[in-house]
């Protein structure tokens, strides 16, 4: 019984999305894609920084925001910390991907640890909980296209 039981078992754990032990953010740190919204609606421009593929930049991004690869790679960490630059540590900088699910996302734990670690202490991560398409898009918030 036991050896028809293991098989089955480990299936099951393999089948499930990783578990991040200690995220490299805070629950303040999460904002809310309504909230990110009606602040951009409201007038306010903060740096909103993308971290994911360039092919969602080009499709559709959220207004104003900056691309800078994919931070799953060191490339795209790169060109994280030079459109960082020169900025305040204490200045607040919203990075946001929307690739997949945020709890498999491979982009956000990287940018979120490299910011942190250069000394920026207003780091803030968009929600994304399934996709950028469907929290944020479908939603009718403002986005554009770099096409």
């Amino acid at each position: 019984m036991i050896t028809r039981v293991l098989p089955l078992a480990l299936l099951t754990l393999a089948a499930l999305p990783p578990v991040h032990a200690a995220e490299p953010w805070t629950a303040q740190e999460l904002l809310a894609p309504a909230d990110l919204a009606k602040r951009l609606t409201g007038g306010d421009k903060p740096l909103m920084i993308f971290i994911g593929p360039a092919y969602l930049y080009r499709a559709k991004h959220i207004a104003g925001s900056l691309d800078a690869g994919m931070a799953s790679k060191p490339e795209g960490i790169e060109g994280l910390m030079k459109l960082v630059k020169g900025r305040a540590p204490g200045g607040e900088i919203i990075l946001y991907c929307g690739c997949c699910p945020m709890n498999v996302c491979p982009n956000i734990r990287p940018a979120v640890k490299a910011l942190k670690e250069a000394g920026f202490t207003k780091v803030r991560l968009l929600e994304i909980p399934s996709r950028l398409a469907d929290d944020w898009t479908a939603k009718g918030y403002p986005v554009e296209s770099a096409r």
